[in-house]
């Protein structure tokens, strides 16, 4: 013990310019990143900092800032491991002689005191400013730190503790990060267009925990320079791997209950009249052709709500062609009870698309959905000051920049370490500003106001998501929030939130997870498509 305190205070006098650098960035980021709320509530102007002080200014300030943070930890591990290098056989700190075992427990405890205390006393004061109790969140907090600690910093170890100097580890970074955007474009090429799979990745993060810190206490106990490098390029290929090819397998497992004709929850119908017909478009410098068919969504139960996740299209001619499609992304559509028009997009190579524009074919559409029921309701008169919602989050009232004034143009909210549960965000919108005694909707729609509606969250259930920040913002991107003038030079302005207008917030449960088929009988393919999506098939 005495000499692993020797080591460390040597340390904490030797590398007190790179622990003062680290320290004095970990401060800044929680000085800045809470302005961030007060950009969104409009008082920006106290922020006092000067050409910063716009919402503009103040994110990027603090996306740098969160940026800078774990580099400073790079170079406080680096320097620190590379004080006693462990490459080759001729390091000056043999001959003390160090023990292997009291040399890592400084180095251990030196990252303990200059860089996690630091940064578990920042999570809590940004909790503190955000107006949650920070305590109350300790296995969030917990759970973040198990994903800095593997995601980062026990990684940045293992490469200095193989590494002889600062630059050489840089140059391996720069190498590791080329090899990630490599595999990425393999992956890319090879699996097509994005897929969404809500299954978290629960493999990768302990495998480089247990791995890293194997290669660890191998360097430090046998300097085994070779082998370790050697496993941590096995490391790599092992998590950036499994990336590369189609992405059919992870959509099957995740969404594997198949529901029939009876037992589906969703009832679709292809819907083609003078009003709705489909469309197609080039996409990908014109490799492939998007197709987009209008449908109507019916048989919804109340209190569902149901999200089409991924797609994937096969056809059939009558001469015995085939072809068929890899699970495709459907971005942000959410059917609910009532009957709904909606659409449904996806793409296909150039090449099929040329053979069989011509000819009807028989289409199936395979959709991976996610099905939820609606849970608790919060319903809150809006405050003109920040509020609370339970399960959801800290809300507050966002201010119009330019021509709304101190008028209230939307809702910003914050959750602490992870995005809350799946919430309907619903609420009323006025086309007159709002004045100080009014607390309803004013409008030609006999004062029930236009509907503002937004969904936010999702379905994760870890007690935190990895951030370098505690607190994180929620989208809430309310429907309708502008409206047409009819002025040549002034198209549009916003809408208005009076205070005292409610604002419900719906909470949904996940409840399954599953894939339905769909299919149109005689399907005939726009005959051309162009940029603009607007060429149509005849009906």
């Amino acid at each position: 013990m005495k000499q692993t305190l020797h080591i460390f205070a040597k340390d904490a006098r030797r590398f007190w310019p790179e622990i003062a650098v680290s320290l004095a960035i970990t401060a800044l980021f929680v000085r800045i990143y809470p302005n961030q709320w007060l950009t969104q509530a409009g008082l920006y102007a106290v922020s006092g900092w000067g050409g910063f002080a716009g919402p503009g200014g103040v994110q990027l300030l603090a996306s740098v800032l969160s940026v800078l943070v774990p580099v400073g930890w790079w170079i406080l591990i680096a320097r620190v491991v590379h004080g006693e290098s462990l490459v080759g056989d001729r390091q000056f700190w043999l001959t003390r002689p160090y023990e292997w075992k009291k040399l890592l427990a400084a180095k251990v405890l030196f990252l303990l005191v200059f860089l996690y205390l630091p940064f578990v006393i920042a999570q809590l004061v940004l909790l503190a400013e955000a107006a949650f109790q920070p305590f109350g969140y300790m296995p969030g907090l917990l759970f973040d730190l198990m994903l800095v600690t593997g995601v980062l910093i026990v990684p940045l170890f293992a490469l200095a503790a193989v590494t002889s100097s600062f630059a050489r580890m840089a140059l391996i970074i720069v190498g590791v990060l080329l090899g990630f955007i490599g595999f990425g474009m393999l992956s890319a090429h090879f699996a097509g267009p994005s897929v969404s799979v809500p299954s978290k990745d629960h493999f990768s993060i302990p495998v480089m925990l247990c791995v890293c810190a194997a290669v660890i206490a191998l360097q430090y106990a046998m300097r085994r320079t070779w082998l370790s490098r050697s496993v941590l390029i096995g490391l790599f290929l092992v998590v950036a791997g499994p990336g590369i090819g189609p992405g059919n397998g992870p959509v099957d497992r995740a969404y594997a209950v198949r529901a029939d004709k009876q037992n589906t929850p969703i009832q679709i119908a292809f819907l083609q009249d003078a009003n709705h017909r489909v469309t197609g478009a080039p996409v990908e410098g014109d490799k492939r052709v998007e197709i987009n068919i209008p449908v109507l969504i019916s048989g919804i139960v109340d209190g569902i709500v149901i999200m089409p996740e991924n797609v994937r299209v096969s056809g059939g001619a009558a001469d015995g062609a085939q072809w068929s499609t890899p699970w495709q992304s459907v971005y942000g559509s959410h059917y609910v009870s009532d009957t709904t028009d909606s659409s449904i997009s996806f793409m296909i190579s150039r090449s099929v698309y040329e053979k069989f524009k011509s000819e009807p074919i028989q289409l199936q559409l395979t959709l991976a959905l996610t099905q939820a029921q609606a849970g608790e309701v919060t319903r809150i008169p809006l405050p003109a000051t920040e509020f609370s919602v339970p399960g959801f989050g800290v809300c507050s009232a966002e201010r119009g920049w330019l021509a709304a004034g101190s008028e209230i143009t939307g809702i910003s909210c914050r959750s602490a370490f992870r995005q809350p549960n799946l919430t309907y965000v619903e609420t009323r919108w006025s086309n007159l500003p709002c004045s100080g005694a009014k607390t309803e909707p004013d409008n030609d729609m006999q004062g029930q106001g236009v509907q503002g509606a937004a969904w936010a969250g999702n379905f994760d259930t870890a007690p935190a998501q990895f951030s370098i920040a505690s607190v994180g913002s929620v989208l809430v991107s309310l429907s309708n929030s502008m409206r047409e003038t009819g002025v040549r030079n002034r198209p549009e302005e916003p809408r208005y939130l009076c205070p005292g207008t409610p604002v419900t917030f719906t909470r949904y449960m996940l409840v399954k997870r599953l894939q339905t088929d769909f299919y149109i009988p005689n399907f005939q393919m726009p005959t051309k498509v162009t940029p603009d999506g607007y060429a149509q098939a005849t009906p």
